[in-house]
């Protein structure tokens, strides 16, 4: 049973390391489905679990397989064991840095914003020394960021309040027109402590 087991741990890290290259992080909404059943051939039903990290605003952060012709959410039975959660985040943020690249631009509503691949274009708001870039030495202010689909990031200034509306209004605009949809929350980020959270605005 020993080698057995020892058999199938080692498929199944031959397996995860044939897509290592080709896993990204993912946002989606929180309340999308963390598993799914599939019916086998004897009827039975089986549920799969899909990784995933609960994130800010109601989203979490699942993983896929993307290589341009095939896109599959990430099982956790697809995972070794001695791959953590944290280790994939890591993994797939090296690919996501390497093979999807951002554009940042002014936008049409005055503030700023980001696009990259379609998909996974909101997976740059977990790359936090972006934002430290832009926020310290580049508008050195606090930021404020809207994500509300996954194929754009906006952000303006935190002193912008005019700005900030007409990102409120634009993130809504591209949340209702839009079947990526992720959130209406927006987000703060602090230079001096590097970190995201959750916007607290009057």
């Amino acid at each position: 049973m020993t080698e057995e087991r020892e058999a199938k741990n080692q498929a199944l890290q031959d397996r995860f390391e044939r897509i290592r290259n080709r896993i990204y992080p993912c946002l989606k909404p929180i309340e999308s489905a963390a598993s799914f059943q599939i019916e086998q051939e004897n009827g039975e039903m089986i549920s799969l679990e899909l990784v995933n990290l609960p994130f800010l605003g109601g989203t979490s952060v699942f993983f896929a397989i993307d290589d341009q012709e095939t896109f599959q959410l990430i099982q956790r039975s697809m995972v070794p064991s001695e791959i953590k959660d944290a280790d994939l985040l890591q993994i797939a943020m090296k690919n996501l840095l390497r093979d999807k690249p951002f554009e940042l631009f002014k936008a049409e509503y005055g503030g700023y914003a980001l696009r990259s691949d379609p998909d996974h274009t909101s997976s740059y708001i977990l790359f936090q020394p972006l934002w430290q870039q832009i926020a310290k030495k580049d508008l050195k202010e606090d930021l404020i960021l809207s994500v509300p689909a996954r194929d754009i990031i906006l952000f303006v200034t935190q002193s912008d309040q005019e700005g900030i509306q007409r990102m409120k209004k634009t993130a809504k605009k591209v949340y209702d027109n839009n079947f990526k949809e992720l959130t209406l929350t927006l987000f703060h980020y602090d230079p001096k402590t590097g970190k995201l959270k959750e916007a607290e605005l009057e």
